[in-house]
């Protein structure tokens, strides 16, 4: 799996939403990197499907709410 930088929604994307961050890999409890509080999250994870490709700034639909995605590395 590639964790480099990303300019979209992929496997290995770290993504800033509703000022949350996920980590698109595998679906992991909390975990704290860089002072950051960071939830795994895998591409067969309902909330993928509505961010995959998307870029920062795109703005999902998820359980009834309207997100936008913050920041994509």
């Amino acid at each position: 799996m590639d964790f480099g930088p990303k300019s979209e929604v992929e496997e290995g994307a770290v993504v800033k939403l509703g000022g949350r961050f996920f980590v698109i890999a595998m679906s992991t409890g909390k975990f704290v990197c860089d002072g950051n509080e960071i939830i795994g999250i895998s591409t067969q994870a309902p909330i993928y499907a509505e961010l995959e490709g998307k870029r920062a700034g795109d703005t999902i639909s998820f359980n009834e709410r309207e997100l936008v995605i913050e920041e994509v590395a």
